[in-house]
């Protein structure tokens, strides 16, 4: 099946240059995961050895997706990391001067 998706270097490529929202991709990869689940589910009513290579072909899509799904939260939790709003010391006040 085709997906349409990025690879995971242009994901994070992507959202640090504002084109991609990490978290709308991510959801939109959860909703391609419950379709398959549903095709799945639809399947496994009737049975054959037809109707098992299509379970067994959708069983292998959604766990490529799930990995995929699950490298794509690790890079963007490495961008908030990295990239996020990071730490500054607190100035400090004597008076009316900062130091």
């Amino acid at each position: 099946m085709e997906y349409n998706l990025y690879p995971p270097s242009d994901v994070l490529k992507a959202s640090m240059k504002g084109e991609l929202d990490i978290n709308e991709y991510y959801n939109s990869i959860g909703k391609q995961l419950m379709n398959l689940g549903q095709k799945k589910g639809g399947l496994s009513n009737s049975s054959g050895k037809k109707m098992n290579k299509k379970i067994a072909k959708l069983e292998k899509d959604i766990d490529l997706l799930k990995k995929y799904r699950n490298r794509i939260q690790i890079l963007d939790e490495g961008k908030k990391r990295l990239f996020g709003t990071g730490y500054t010391q607190p100035k400090m006040v004597r008076g009316n001067m900062v130091i």
